[in-house]
């Protein structure tokens, strides 16, 4: 057998009791006797949860109940109605009931009547028959137990829907209660990832300027060095001998401080003394061009970002030559058609140059 409302309300009532005893540590609006460790982001994004799953579930009773309330009061309704309409259809009984009891009556004393009056009524002149109870009076107190009867019951079912639209006002209440304690576990989950999200966005900010100023670093160390392509083998001094193959393949007269092998010794990297000699470098490298059947490049010594971006510049520069497009490359930046334009790491697309 279902319960009544009132049964599932306070068994939903003690549940939510005991769970808020038992699970003291979980909920943020209460606090513990002990003192315990402060509980991580993850934990309190779980607790929040947790206790939103539970409002909700309670939530979820309190509407079953509610609808449980309302179909009860709904079927007192309707035996009320039918209640009404038999004491309705009972009364229009006892009033045809009553009518002809009237006829009757009056017509035995009109037959009485004439009896007496003609001296052949022996019930009249009888001093031992006594007459017998009048029907239309038993009638009538059988109809006022009915009524009294009836009227009990209504008072009643009235006592006890009144008593139900109290209880439901009372779960509507505590509805309204949850609700709110809701809102505000939501609007503290928001304060909390909003703050998360400002300081993430914080920390990649920080992030970000370290990794500029390690870049700027980096690139002011190897601004003066340059990395050659096809130089071939050196004996004796190498610092001396990557001197003597500038001089000799470009015209350019420098000084070396250091050079040394990298990339499993297919390019050389050499440290000049100055940036007016790496200058004059850069700008006389054209002439290796010049030299056919040999592979010999003299490039910047690019960091790892630098590097990164030039080889998306060399297949964006493949694509758009294969459009048919004239291309040219640069340090960090590309030509096409004529129009400059440099990457945006941020934004990873081309930015044109004005």
């Amino acid at each position: 057998m279902p319960k009544s409302p009132k049964a599932r309300k306070e068994s939903s009532k003690r549940e939510r009791e005991e769970g808020r005893m038992s699970e003291e540590g979980l909920n943020p609006f209460r606090k513990s006797s002990r003192t315990e460790r402060s509980p991580s982001r993850g934990e309190e994004r779980n607790q929040s949860k947790e206790i939103e799953k539970k409002i909700k579930t309670v939530l979820r009773e309190i509407e079953e109940d509610m609808a449980g309330i309302v179909e009860e009061s709904r079927a007192r309704r309707k035996e009320l109605a039918a209640a009404r309409e038999k004491e309705g259809e009972q009364e229009r009984e006892d009033m045809l009931k009553s009518s002809d009891i009237r006829k009757e009556s009056s017509k035995r004393e009109r037959e009485e009547g004439r009896t007496s009056k003609e001296g052949k009524n022996p019930l009249r002149n009888s001093s031992r028959t006594r007459r017998s109870p009048n029907r239309s009076e038993e009638e009538n107190q059988s109809k006022e137990m009915d009524k009294e009867m009836k009227t009990t019951m209504i008072r009643e079912m009235r006592e006890e829907i009144k008593t139900l639209r109290k209880e439901l006002a009372a779960v509507r209440e505590e509805n309204g209660e949850l609700r709110k304690e809701l809102a505000t576990v939501r609007e503290e989950r928001r304060g909390r990832d909003e703050k998360e999200q400002l300081e993430k966005a914080d920390w990649m900010k920080r992030m970000e300027m370290i990794e500029e100023k390690m870049e700027q670093r980096e690139k002011k160390e190897r601004k003066n060095n340059v990395i050659i392509t096809g130089i071939g083998a050196i004996s004796g001094n190498i610092e001396k001998g990557v001197e003597e193959w500038l001089e000799r393949e470009i015209g350019v007269k420098v000084n070396v401080k250091e050079a040394f092998k990298i990339n499993k010794d297919k390019m050389m990297l050499a440290k000049i003394e100055s940036w007016e000699q790496k200058k004059n470098i850069m700008l006389s490298k054209s002439k290796l061009k010049e030299k056919k059947g040999e592979r010999m490049y003299i490039d910047d010594d690019l960091t790892r970002e630098e590097r990164e971006t030039q080889k998306k510049l060399r297949e964006l520069a493949r694509e758009e030559r294969d459009r048919g497009k004239r291309v040219k490359i640069g340090n960090r930046k590309i030509q096409i058609n004529g129009d400059w334009f440099r990457w945006d790491k941020r934004q990873e697309k081309l930015k044109k140059i004005c």
